[in-house]
């Protein structure tokens, strides 16, 4: 007589509700993974353009700017402080001032927020105010996804050290 192979009903339903209990952990964890790695991105971005701002001020010997932008197409810093559609890199002093450097596209994801408008990197590597153009404190730009469960905040010091934490 031939045996049959396979499975039963029963190690069927058992197979099936262990990966559904898996699943129910899994799926919510990968999520915050997901929004946790968009909202660092952003905040590594920006670290990254304001460390770049801050090298070019040195190398230059002029003011360089990085500012929250209103469009891609902008040319200087404005009042804005909204950090989630664009940021520019632009020169502030010489023969090239005005000059942008680099414009940071916006992309969905992340958040921020901040009431500052713009840093401005002196050839010295301090930090000024793009308004007052005087030295300013510690400043911070904070990310975060849709519902605020994870965020990350880009720190500036008065003298140009850049750090972010989550």
């Amino acid at each position: 007589m031939r045996q049959e192979r396979g499975f039963t009903l029963v190690e069927l339903i058992i197979t099936v509700a262990i990966i559904a209990i898996v699943m129910a952990y899994a799926v919510p964890a990968y999520s915050r993974f997901v929004a946790q790695n968009k909202v660092q991105s952003f905040a590594y971005a920006l670290a990254a353009d304001l460390n770049n701002a801050r090298s070019e001020a040195i190398r230059r010997g002029f003011d360089i700017s990085v500012c929250a932008a209103s469009s891609s197409t902008a040319t200087a810093c404005g009042a804005a402080s909204d950090w989630n559609k664009n940021w520019i890199t632009i020169v502030q002093g010489g023969g090239a001032s005005g000059t942008v450097l680099k414009v940071h596209q916006a992309e969905a994801g992340a958040n921020a927020s901040s009431a500052l408008a713009g840093l401005r990197f002196a050839p010295s590597g301090q930090v000024k105010s793009t308004a007052t153009n005087l030295r300013i404190g510690n400043q911070l730009i904070t990310f975060s996804n849709s519902d605020n469960t994870v965020s990350a905040s880009v720190t500036v010091a008065p003298y140009g050290t850049i750090r972010v934490t989550n």
